[in-house]
């Protein structure tokens, strides 16, 4: 009778999220597993087995568009890669589960929580982590009581908090760095690597093992000291919350509102102002998603916009690795009498910068745009920190003198040779040097699309070749020397000799539309894991596909 309340939990378990998900796996399993050693009845066992089932499927169609979606445009490594060592790095901590919280109300628990995420190695995501002084007693009771029942030869009095006591330890012992979890990431998959997040359902068994012992303590007070159960419970719950609430979680709501609707007024005159449908490019270039912060730019600000406007189109958001997001690459965006060009060409009918990006708040760039824009096309927010400039009437100047070269930029832009992701690489890293990728191993292959598009020939509608100049640095991770052999899409090959310092490739062939790879084979020695548990051997620099 309770079968269909099962299967919606079933369901909200299945499509909430995949950790949530794999967690309640784990815990049913963990559950039926030790029911059938225990018990040996098998209807709960099969009971079990369902649950476990109903689960993954409903796993199963949630990730199914994006399994749909991998299967027909292939892998994207840049976008969202997971290595097994992330398993170890963003797993559970016991300390950090029942230390203090930062920011603690009490000024030496606060310090102690401060020393400990400063002193010691692999942070986690510790900040979220700390359960409370409750939760932290009902864990301990819970560890104390597995501990014990293994040298007790009577079963413990209260059955439930047994169990609570086998789930709590199991599920520790599966999420602790270089537990259980850490051969899940060697043998099964990697993408479940933040193990730490299983502390919400151990604070879970925790307060419910708290419950458990009170309703034991204060039992003999029921019917002769009714008012000591809701004082207890009181205390507790006061207690709990002025522990948990700490200095951190007391958000700045009226600066957050004042922003909020600033940013309301300032993107509805953007959108007041332009046509519908309009198209707008974003800068600082951001990319999506996990991105990291950019001066003052928090990863997702960009996102602002679509949350105020109705009617517009905006640049911010392309799945890094995938078209959509590289051929924003090729823009020009640190050159602005290139870049404006760039984006009349492509279709961009306004500019918006958000000047937190920059160190200098956009002042060196924001001189250049309105050196060809005029203060006319400008329009700025109430807090001075967001800019937006009409290219309309530049657009229509450019287009009634250079209507030729501004199809050329476009041809080249929206239809180019570029690289993509694959599951040879690591995604791409920024820095001073540009921008880079990690070869996964000694040997790998990087991934070559030509574009569709306006390339074919109006008449016969074929492909037309190409002319692309494929240009990088190559650098060994240790520094030391190495030989390189390179075979190109043409079916040429390259042997090359690195030194300490990058070294310059080029290479200038005929491309028509399709899918192609440059091969690499070296000897480059991998970086000890000490350094980095990545598999580094050789990185490439500034890998680019460009016209001839």
């Amino acid at each position: 009778h309770k079968t269909p309340q099962t299967i919606a939990l079933c369901a909200v378990i299945g499509l909430s999220g995949i950790y949530y998900a794999a967690f309640a796996l784990l815990f049913v399993l963990i559950a039926t597993l030790v029911h059938l050693l225990t018990s040996r009845r098998w209807k709960q066992v099969l009971d079990g087995i369902g649950v476990v089932v109903a689960i993954f499927m409903f796993v199963v169609v949630s990730v199914a568009p994006a399994v749909v979606y991998h299967v027909q445009h292939g892998p994207n490594t840049a976008a969202a890669q997971r290595d097994a060592a992330e398993s170890d790095f963003y797993g559970l901590k016991l300390a950090q589960m029942v230390l203090p919280a930062e920011e603690h109300r009490i000024d030496a628990l606060s310090k102690l929580r401060h020393d400990y995420i400063t002193k010691f190695p692999i942070p986690s995501e510790g900040n979220s982590t700390p359960i409370g002084a409750v939760a932290s007693v009902g864990l301990l009771y819970l560890i104390g009581l597995a501990i014990g029942s293994l040298f007790l030869a009577r079963k413990p009095s209260n059955e439930k908090a047994r169990e609570l006591s086998v789930l709590a330890v199991s599920g520790f012992l599966v999420a602790t760095i270089g537990g259980v979890s850490t051969f899940i990431a060697l043998f099964v998959t990697a993408d479940i690597r933040s193990w730490n997040r299983i502390s919400v359902a151990l604070a879970f068994f925790a307060l419910a093992a708290v419950g458990l012992l009170l309703d034991r303590a204060l039992a003999k007070w029921a019917t002769t000291r009714r008012w000591i159960t809701p004082v207890v419970l009181s205390v507790l719950l006061v207690g709990g919350t002025i522990d948990q609430t700490t200095r951190q979680w007391v958000f700045p709501y009226r600066e957050t509102n004042h922003l909020f609707l600033s940013d309301q007024s300032f993107f509805g005159d953007i959108e007041n102002r332009l046509p519908k449908n309009a198209a707008i490019f974003e800068l600082p270039a951001v990319s999506f998603p996990e991105a990291n912060k950019t001066n003052d730019l928090a990863g997702y600000d960009l996102l602002k916009p679509y949350l105020h406007t109705q009617n517009l189109r905006w640049s911010f958001g392309g799945i890094k690795g995938r078209f959509e997001s590289v051929w924003q690459d090729r823009l020009n965006a640190s050159d602005v009498s290139k870049l404006l060009p760039e984006l009349v060409a492509v279709g961009y009918q306004g500019l918006y910068i958000d000047r937190s990006g920059y160190s200098d708040r956009g002042a060196k760039l924001e001189d250049d745009v309105r050196a060809v824009l005029g203060d006319d096309a400008r329009l700025t927010n109430v807090d001075n920190n967001k800019v937006f400039y009409d290219l309309r009437a530049y657009a229509d100047r450019l287009r009634a003198t250079e209507k030729v070269f501004l199809e050329s930029q476009r041809e080249d832009l929206l239809y180019p040779v570029f690289f993509e992701g694959n599951d040879h690489f690591y995604g791409i890293e920024r820095g001073d040097e540009g921008r880079w990728q990690w070869a996964i191993g000694d040997n790998a292959k990087a991934s070559l699309d030509a574009a569709a598009g306006a390339s074919k020939t109006p008449a016969s509608k074929t492909p037309v070749s190409k002319i692309t100049r494929i240009s990088f640095d190559i650098q060994t991770a240790t520094g030391r020397n190495a030989t390189f052999n390179i075979t190109w899409p043409d079916g040429s090959r390259q042997t090359l000799q690195t030194a300490s310092t990058p070294l310059h490739v080029e290479k200038t062939m005929a491309l028509k539309e399709g899918r192609y790879n440059v091969k690499f084979e070296s000897n480059a020695e991998r970086i000890p894991a000490a350094n980095d548990s990545r598999d580094l051997h050789f990185r490439l620099i500034n890998l680019d596909a460009s016209p001839g």
